[in-house]
């Protein structure tokens, strides 16, 4: 992701809606109304967008809730990785796919962390482990950003335009994850089990999202991902 803040993102959005709006009614109402008018429909489209990415994007993933007690193993990690690192502690959901993935969308410090049923069926707990603290150790701002341009493009298609998403962004979240956990070994262990599987069906709005995806980005393949990991 760029340096592109979710209220930047959002911005684009308003400013065009709004510019689209005044366009328009400029024909048939006096220009003065019609800026204004302009204006109410670019603030409404804002927070529209801000407020409502989080749970756009979770209804896009198709995510579950995953009910307290149903992984405890999971519950446990994230649970420890939290309080440990004074991270906020996120809702947890389930994406019935057999690939090896995950995903975080977050509102500001209301994170939701998005796992496959294959993630949780094929990791050992280490494996897991690095896996939760790849993804909780995100830029929360960043994370922000990328929640609110996906669900900007699903609704939209990719109006946010401009917004460059594969930058090595993947790559920088595995070593930001390992940093956390002090152990490469098993975050390569995991995304070279991920390498071996299925990968998520391809979502274009959604692909900067999760941590294999259904295709790589930034010129680099989950195996030099893995041999990146290896040689740390």
């Amino acid at each position: 992701m760029t340096t592109l803040s979710a209220q930047r993102v959002a911005f684009r959005l308003a400013a065009v809606a709004g510019l689209a709006v005044a366009a328009v009614l400029m024909i048939l109402i006096p220009v003065a109304f019609a800026v204004v008018a302009g204006l109410l429909v670019g603030a409404f489209m804002h927070r529209l967008v801000l407020g409502g990415a989080k749970a756009t994007v979770i209804k896009v993933l198709g995510a579950e809730p995953l009910g307290e007690g149903a992984e405890p193993r999971l519950e446990s990690l994230v649970e420890s990785i939290c309080a440990s690192h004074g991270i906020p502690e996120p809702e947890l959901l389930i994406v019935g796919e057999s690939a090896l993935d995950a995903a975080l969308v977050t509102r500001g410090s209301d994170l939701a962390l998005i796992v496959t049923r294959g993630l949780l069926d094929h990791l050992d707990r280490l494996e897991l482990e690095a896996v939760v603290a790849r993804q909780l150790t995100a830029d929360l701002a960043k994370a922000e950003a990328a929640t609110v341009y996906a669900a900007m493009a699903t609704r939209f298609g990719r109006f946010a335009g401009g917004a460059n998403i594969a930058n090595g962004a993947r790559v920088r979240a595995d070593f930001a994850g390992v940093a956390l956990t002090r152990y490469p070994p098993a975050l390569a262990s995991a995304l070279a089990k991920a390498a071996e599987s299925d990968r998520m069906a391809s979502q274009p709005a959604t692909e900067h999202l999760w941590m294999v995806g259904s295709v790589d980005l930034d010129g680099f393949s989950l195996g030099a991902r893995v041999d990146a990991l290896r040689e740390l």
